[in-house]
């Protein structure tokens, strides 16, 4: 059986504490992927608000969750902008830039989707989804 939440959040930074908690409390204590889901949900969510137009006043954005007991895929949708996420590698010094670089080494798969002028970034993990 797969759970499906869906939530609309404001595309402000404090919002990314609410992705935690939600995608957190999805999965449960027990879930096998959760600290990677949260971690990997998290820098998801900050390059929305970082990087799109969600980060703009008005900005929204929206955090889609399902999950069995093994498996989970997180979507975030954003409000678009003239750019792509990128894969990059951060400098060994770097205080950003890993979030692409995170998704690339824990998920099973992820990708992005250029839907109008939203931008979908989405990623799994675990196995049996």
């Amino acid at each position: 059986m797969v759970y499906t939440t869906t939530e609309m959040l404001p595309g402000t930074p404090d919002q990314v504490r609410t992705v935690r908690r939600i995608v957190g409390a999805a999965l449960g204590d027990g879930h096998p992927c959760r600290d990677d889901a949260v971690l990997l949900s998290s820098e998801t969510a900050t390059n929305a608000i970082t990087h799109s137009d969600s980060g703009a006043e008005g900005g929204k954005f929206a955090l889609r969750v399902e999950c069995t007991r093994t498996w989970v895929r997180v979507s975030v949708r954003d409000d678009g902008s003239s750019r792509l996420p990128c894969w990059c590698r951060a400098g060994r010094e770097a205080t950003n830039g890993r979030g692409t670089e995170l998704l690339d080494n824990l998920a099973i798969r992820w990708g992005v989707l250029r839907e109008g002028p939203g931008t979908t970034v989405w990623f799994e993990l675990g196995r049996g989804g």
